[in-house]
């Protein structure tokens, strides 16, 4: 990130001191700019998409918990859930109204999980398979998961954490170009009429202009990936 960022001001300093005039320098300012404001719409953008926490929330499971360790059974736990105003609150009144209904609360737990699709609830609902099937502590079950959510989301954390060097580097790297060819092109006439003014010019700037987006569209992929 460094040393994009650097090869960035050497080159606009290259063009300043080589190309432009001491009466066209001033309009070197509003190209840096926008480049500037590119640059900074675009790292937020991509931090947004990389920031997004997980859907997992602890606190349902530990209203859950709590509900188990005093005594109360699956059915009578979601009921507890279900009585709160978290995000898993409507699912549970959901599962209640089936079990409620005549439906076993296993599966009613495993067609809630595959209606919401939330990582926690699956690890729940397998978590109550295997402890009731084999007759194990609901409450070590569910604990094992709470602990697996918590260690998930401090792994994202760090996983954001690390990727924002590259973040940074991947926008300076995009922006670079296209702030290099403005500067140059305000800089020195003959560079404009080049681009505007022979065939060969907007071949050259539109083949650039794509080649910049791929790249830009493949590192932004990459960065939500690792994200």
């Amino acid at each position: 990130m460094t040393a994009a960022v650097v090869g960035l001001v050497v080159l606009l300093g290259w063009a300043v001191r080589h190309t432009g005039t001491p009466a066209r320098r001033p309009s070197q300012v509003p190209v840096i700019g926008r480049a500037g404001g590119a640059l900074a719409s675009w790292k937020r953008r991509i931090r947004r998409s990389t920031s997004r926490r997980s859907t997992s929330d602890p606190a349902p499971l530990l209203r859950f918990r709590t509900a188990i360790e005093r005594g109360a059974s699956v059915a009578q736990a979601f009921e507890s859930v279900a009585a709160g105003s978290g995000r898993w609150a409507e699912g549970a009144r959901r599962l209640v109204q089936r079990v409620g209904a005549g439906a076993g609360v296993q599966g009613a737990v495993d067609e809630w999980a595959a209606e919401d699709r939330d990582p926690a609830l699956r690890l729940l609902a397998d978590a109550l398979a295997i402890s009731g099937s084999t007759g194990g502590s609901h409450v070590r079950a569910v604990a094992a998961v709470i602990d697996a959510v918590r260690e998930r989301a401090a792994l994202q954390r760090e996983a954001r954490a690390l990727a924002s060097q590259a973040q940074t580097s991947a926008v300076v790297l995009v922006i670079l170009p296209v702030a290099f060819a403005l500067a140059v092109a305000a800089l020195d006439s003959k560079v404009r009429a080049f681009y505007v003014g022979s065939p060969l010019g907007p071949a050259c700037v539109i083949g650039g202009g794509i080649l910049d987006v791929l790249g830009a569209w493949l590192m932004l992929r990459l960065v939500r990936a690792v994200s």
